[in-house]
């Protein structure tokens, strides 16, 4: 399943967000964004107690795994490998070329990452998160991009849209 989710601009807090999490040093819009991700995330059916294996595309500086914290994500992102965060297993690399196999992860996460890849390049990138998913690709954009990423995505065929 593709899920695009529309990000409205919040109130920004400096400070950070007090959530069931304890405080979370982010700003409230980027809270909004990541608490819906994890709900979704949390809300996947699982067949054993073990946690599926989540990617997240573009995910520096590792945000998402304050939000997950015990749940095993794997980081891409374009920054060198001394820049990634020591949470956790983290990959250099590209969207638009994942370097891992068919269905690897659970679901394939690309949060406010889509806007910074060359248009041209988005469909490829979607691809590429589609082929390493298993079951659910989540990617958020600011709301002013929706149209260019919606009109992206009718080239993507139907049976992976779900």
């Amino acid at each position: 399943m593709l899920a695009f989710l529309r990000v409205e601009r919040g109130r920004r807090n400096a400070g950070g967000y007090l959530g069931s999490e304890g405080l979370l040093p982010c700003q409230f819009d980027q809270y909004q964004r990541y608490r819906r991700v994890a709900d979704i995330i949390l809300a996947l059916p699982r067949e054993h107690a073990a946690m599926p294996p989540l990617l997240d595309v573009g995910g520096y500086p590792g945000t998402l795994r304050r939000f997950l914290p015990s749940w095993p994500i794997t980081l891409l992102d374009k920054h060198s490998a001394d820049d990634l965060p020591a949470m956790g297993p983290a990959v250099v690399g590209d969207a638009v070329r994942l370097p891992f196999a068919d269905s690897t992860f659970e679901a394939v996460l690309a949060v406010d990452v889509l806007e910074h890849i060359f248009p041209e390049d988005r469909i490829r990138a979607l691809q590429e998160c589609l082929r390493v998913s298993r079951t659910l690709v989540v990617a958020m954009f600011p709301q002013r991009a929706r149209r260019s990423f919606v009109r992206s995505a009718s080239s993507i065929p139907s049976w992976r849209r779900s």
